[in-house]
């Protein structure tokens, strides 16, 4: 008996998340504070590993943001971080997940993680990403929420939901 195929990953678009959190599509005036926390997100680990160029990171952040669709996260009407997800034939890649410094401990980023992976179960995929190994503490958070270690680099793990084996 042949199981019925799998359907591609959704993309995934602006609305609500839950009773708070929402996402709109981020637009090119966005590029500034999505980058400012960006940085405030990534700036230690990077540097961490291969020291942090200005000037690069910034080219390819605004590369990601013509390419991967970058949403704006907003708890009630504030803006507190963005999300980027690519939607692959099997899996929703996770590119970026940044909250801001201000808005961290309400449990905003793994709310949203959670709805990504629903999303990707309805479609009978997973979530895939990748965390910087001079990030631990980040990848605890995946952990936490149920992705194993696929692959280890120098630079990076490779974790997929759910995990594998």
């Amino acid at each position: 008996m042949q199981s019925a195929p799998r359907q591609a990953m959704p993309a995934v678009s602006a609305g609500r998340i839950d009773a708070e959190l929402s996402l709109r599509a981020a637009e090119t005036a966005d590029y500034e504070p999505l980058f400012a926390w960006y940085r405030e997100a990534l700036r230690r680990p990077i540097d961490d590993l291969q020291g942090w160029d200005e000037a690069a990171r910034r080219a390819d952040f605004q590369r990601l943001m013509g390419m991967i669709p970058t949403f704006v996260v907003r708890a009630e009407a504030i803006e507190v971080g963005f999300v980027q997800v690519w939607p692959r034939a099997d899996v929703l890649h996770l590119v970026n997940i940044v909250i801001a410094v201000e808005a961290r401990g309400r449990r905003i980023g793994a709310r949203v993680l959670a709805w990504l992976q629903q999303r990707a179960r309805e479609a009978g995929g997973g979530v895939h990403l990748k965390v910087l190994r001079t990030n631990p503490g980040v990848l605890d958070f995946y952990r936490r929420a149920g992705f194993g270690i696929e692959r280890c680099t120098d630079e990076y793990w490779w974790l997929d939901w759910p995990a594998p084996g």
